[in-house]
């Protein structure tokens, strides 16, 4: 991190900005493959929020080890890196995007002393589990780490600073889903999420095809019934206890879907 490369001006501007943060910060988690990616470029397209553009690790490293120094050095951390990637005019909270966030809810929760918003990401996992990484060879995610994130996830259903948010929604019914998100989150929808692509803060990652977020498309879904990946499939059918967790998974997705319409 080197904020000699940044104008000081820049600096002290985006300094400003963010100690006037007026709004919890949100966090967003989940298994990867999830959407977390796509989640952190649409909410970094709204005005009030900055997106950091990559994944900190800040909270993971302070769940690891959750003690008051080593959180105060990782809020520091992730505040320089706030700094860097600069703090427009309007921002006025932060949101940071870690899938393995999931695994550290309560550890957050205590930085924040439970202010904190979280959104975590869920799908179809035959479609997390025949999913390839841009910069990956082979499948990306095994299924006992599915298995482990998901239920992670799904533990925190019915708590009040969780939303719980499936990829399927966002993609076939992206305003009704983002919209719940910004109530849940406690700020009103901006139409400049819907071209997220073109005003997120976040405009690369490693996690995108392309390196950069890209228009919705629903291909995205049911990639796992393409026939190249029956021998993965047949592995998680054989899996009695993946077997129950995906019927978990679609039962909570057609019932999130259902509330929306």
């Amino acid at each position: 991190m080197n904020l000699k490369k940044i104008k000081p001006f820049l600096v002290v501007k985006s300094t400003w900005r963010l100690l006037r943060f007026k709004k919890p910060p949100v966090i967003i988690g989940g298994c990867g493959r999830t959407g977390t990616s796509l989640m952190s470029s649409i909410l970094g397209a709204h005005r009030e929020i900055v997106a950091l553009d990559f994944e900190s690790n800040a909270f993971v490293r302070i769940g690891l080890r959750p003690t008051k120094t080593r959180s105060i050095l990782q809020l520091m951390r992730l505040y320089l890196l706030l700094i860097r990637q600069g703090v427009k005019a309007g921002n006025i909270r932060f949101c940071e995007k870690t899938p393995r966030n999931v695994l550290h809810v309560p550890a957050i929760r205590q930085v924040f002393k439970g202010g904190a918003k979280f959104i975590l990401m869920i799908r179809d996992g035959r479609d997390i589990l025949t999913s390839v990484h841009p910069q990956k060879v082979d499948y990306y995610i095994p299924i006992e780490r599915w298995m482990n994130d998901t239920i992670e996830t799904l533990k925190y259903a019915h708590d009040d600073d969780v939303l719980i948010v499936p990829y399927e929604s966002i993609i076939s019914h992206f305003d009704l889903t983002v919209t719940k998100i910004c109530e849940f989150i406690g700020s009103e929808f901006d139409p400049r999420m819907r071209e997220f692509f073109k005003y997120s803060s976040v405009q690369a990652h490693g996690a995108f095809h392309k390196g950069r977020p890209e228009k919705i498309y629903k291909s995205s879904l049911d990639r796992w019934k393409d026939n190249a990946h029956s021998e993965r499939v047949r592995q998680v059918n054989s899996n009695t206890k993946a077997t129950e967790l995906l019927d978990d998974v679609e039962q909570f997705i057609n019932r999130f879907i259902s509330d929306l319409t």
